[in-house]
């Protein structure tokens, strides 16, 4: 396994999470196709492999992890922004409406 691709990963997966901390939804996309280009890269070298390493096994169940866990966090994080700026909008417009 390269030393290098994890490394990549590793780089990858910490901007995707301090884009969901920053609310940078359009980032998080892009760095979501980067990851996935990452990770299609390291599986394609599973096909001239004829035997795969219990540690590469391993890092693919970790990775498995991290993906579903990166899930769960856009979702809760998109959620919250979303509650958060209709709750702004709600109060903007009535505002407009009532205020003086």
């Amino acid at each position: 396994m390269e030393k290098n691709l994890l490394h990549e990963f590793e780089i990858t997966e910490n901007k995707i999470r301090k884009a969901l901390e920053e609310n940078n939804f359009l980032q998080v996309s892009k760095l979501s196709q980067t990851f996935d280009e990452q990770i299609k890269k390291f599986t394609a070298q599973f096909k001239v492999k004829h035997e795969i390493s219990q540690q590469d096994i391993t890092y693919l169940k970790e990775l498995g992890k991290k993906l579903v866990d990166i899930e769960k966090d856009t979702i809760k994080h998109f959620r919250k922004f979303s509650r958060e700026n209709s709750t702004k909008t709600k109060m903007h417009n009535a505002y407009k409406n009532y205020g003086s």
